[in-house]
């Protein structure tokens, strides 16, 4: 959907995507490697070689019953396309 809840609807450029982009991806690699505090968070996980949660399959716990849910429908609005013509990016 057209973005309506930050930065007042303003189009932000490619420059800045891309900053939020490595910032989240850094933030990824040093949770994932250790490099910052996990708290709370399981990062268990089958593929990921740089991290130390690196698990066997079997040490997957399984979906509780009752839990493996259909998807929630998804309001058709989010397929809706937005050009913005002449923006500087």
């Amino acid at each position: 959907p057209e973005n309506q809840f930050a930065f007042s609807g303003e189009c932000k450029n490619k420059k800045y995507a891309e900053e939020v982009i490595r910032e989240c991806a850094d933030a990824w690699e040093k949770l994932i490697t250790g490099a910052a505090p996990k708290g709370e968070i399981s990062l268990a996980n089958l593929t990921n070689s740089n991290s130390a949660d690196v698990v066997d399959k079997s040490a997957l716990s399984k979906i509780p019953a009752g839990e493996n849910l259909p998807p929630a429908p998804i309001d058709g609005s989010v397929d809706k396309w937005f050009f913005i013509s002449g923006a500087a990016v």
